[in-house]
């Protein structure tokens, strides 16, 4: 299988799911309460950096780093083993041993708190988080609950209630951080109130919306049926190496923000983490509602190798191309889109987001394909290739600490990053039987063709960037031309397009007639 002068790797195709749509509307109703509340956080970012300082962001950012490190280890795990079972009881087992674990855990989290509380304020230099950090087992139980309610959703394929409370959570979050920050609160405090009210009030919607309260007393009529032991022992893999494997990729992703306050200050690390959170938002959106909607797919077919094997490359065939286009963007004007929306005092938080920007996309495609490890029960290799991950890319920031320059420890992680979740990628690919050399023709193939465009977007950079209309024209028009070249290369975003523009065309027509 090689290249042809304008095609990918000749491979064979087929639909994702039935003829109907059902992987690509499942995306969709996914995405859709998503795309309003990214949206809403979006339009909030100028605001919130101006009602509080990058300091006060930064300490928000330690807590919310650590939250997001521990609410996956709240549940064990067990959480992303509601779909697994066939019956609808032993689900329902699965979930109620989840539920137990994140009430477990998070009391000995508040236990733990009160007395490293002190420690932890005396290591950071932040003297808040003497009182801030009981927060923290508050915040990790309701995220705790609500991913747990995720995932019993998703296995009942309630896209349209998941993408609500989803849109719940961060609007709820947004509104009463700026309405508190415009009544003169700009302390961290509010940051952090705002993330605890977006978990309870996202879980309470789930746990009302679904008649989740009318299906437990239905369960407990059977509840001699309910064998929580066995579902303990069924599934103890993901609580032994899912668990472990999550408290690393979690790491990896959100111990830098501890790392950087720690070595350089909470102005840095605000810096840093309004950089990665702005360029994380749309990207986490599209890449949550793929790799759960994969995720459900991929274990209703995962015993027909061959059709999971063809449609898993038609996915990558499609979604890394398009998403080299906006990462590669940012990569290169990052700090001027920054320095605009965001003002002066935050531009070296766009200089994160070039170095980020290609780390972020390739951790897209990494949780995308990511669930293959639970579907195909290599739950120990994700741990060791964790483990080994982990230990290099940390172990990069931490050296990197002792220098002066923030800038190029980040660089490093981020390239080291990137390589990473690439070769993952190809290794989770290689499971099902596609050779590596296919994906990494694929990756060549896609990066190949992004070279002309890539260099376009500097050359406009490096000679009309002070012409400001002119800039952004040229920008527009680069970015225009290669989406369009991409959906022309390939043969189902190109049927789907014209489809697209036939409808608007008669919708256009029957409108003028009326």
């Amino acid at each position: 299988m090689g290249f042809t002068k304008d095609k990918a790797p000749n491979l064979p195709i087929n639909k994702m799911l039935p003829k109907n749509g059902g992987f690509i509307k499942s995306v969709t109703k996914l995405m859709a309460g998503n795309m309003l509340a990214q949206v809403v956080a979006i339009v909030a970012v100028p605001v919130i950096t101006r009602l509080f300082s990058a300091e006060n962001y930064g300490i928000y950012a330690v807590i919310l780093s650590s939250s997001l490190i521990l609410t996956p280890l709240s549940t064990m795990c067990y959480h992303t083993a509601i779909l697994m079972p066939k019956r609808e009881i032993d689900s329902f087992s699965v979930a109620l041993l989840s539920f137990i674990s994140v009430g477990v855990f998070s009391l000995f989290l508040f236990v733990i708190c009160i007395n490293i509380r002190e420690l932890v304020a005396s290591l950071t230099g932040i003297s808040l988080l003497n009182d801030l950090i009981l927060l923290l087992p508050i915040i990790v139980f309701f995220h705790g609950i609500y991913l747990t309610m995720s995932f019993y959703q998703l296995r009942k394929k309630c896209y349209g209630r998941l993408s609500l409370a989803r849109a719940s959570e961060t609007i709820s979050e947004k509104g009463f951080v700026l309405s508190v920050g415009f009544l003169g609160w700009h302390s961290a405090i509010v940051l952090i109130f705002g993330k605890f009210i977006s978990g309870s009030v996202a879980s309470i919607l789930l746990i009302i919306s679904n008649n989740f309260v009318e299906e437990v007393r239905i369960v407990l009529k059977k509840i001699e049926q309910i064998d929580l032991l066995r579902a303990l022992k069924k599934y103890r893999n993901f609580a032994l190496f899912n668990m472990p494997s999550v408290l690393l990729m979690n790491g990896l992703l959100q111990l830098p923000t501890i790392i950087i306050a720690y070595f350089y200050s909470p102005l840095m690390a605000g810096l840093y983490a309004i950089g990665n959170n702005v360029i994380g938002m749309p990207a986490n959106t599209l890449s949550d509602a793929l790799s759960k909607t994969y995720l459900q797919y991929a274990a209703e077919h995962r015993e027909n190798r061959q059709k999971l094997n063809d449609n898993s490359i038609e996915l990558l065939n499609i979604i890394f191309p398009l998403l080299l286009i906006p990462f590669i963007l940012l990569s290169v004007i990052g700090k001027e889109v920054f320095t605009v929306i965001l003002g002066e005092s935050w531009k070296d938080a766009g200089v994160f987001v070039q170095i980020l920007a290609l780390f972020v996309f390739s951790t897209f495609l990494a949780r995308t394909f990511g669930s293959l490890f639970d579907i195909l029960d290599k739950q120990h290799i994700r741990l060791y290739y964790h483990i080994i991950n982990f230990i290099i890319r940390i172990g990069i920031l931490i050296v990197g600490g002792f220098f002066t320059n923030a800038f190029l420890c980040v660089t490093i992680y981020s390239v080291t990053g990137t390589l990473f979740n690439l070769s993952v990628v190809i290794i989770l690919l290689s499971f099902l039987d596609i050779p590596k050399i296919i994906t990494l023709k694929i990756y060549g193939y896609h990066l190949a063709k992004s070279i002309p465009f890539a260099i376009g977007l500097f050359g406009a950079k490096t000679y009309l960037l002070d012409k400001n209309v002119f800039f952004v024209l040229t920008i527009v028009l680069i970015v225009a031309i290669w989406f369009v070249t991409v959906i022309i290369a390939n043969s189902k975003l190109k049927s789907k397009a014209l489809k697209t523009l036939s409808q608007a065309k008669l919708l256009i027509l029957s409108h003028d007639e009326t």
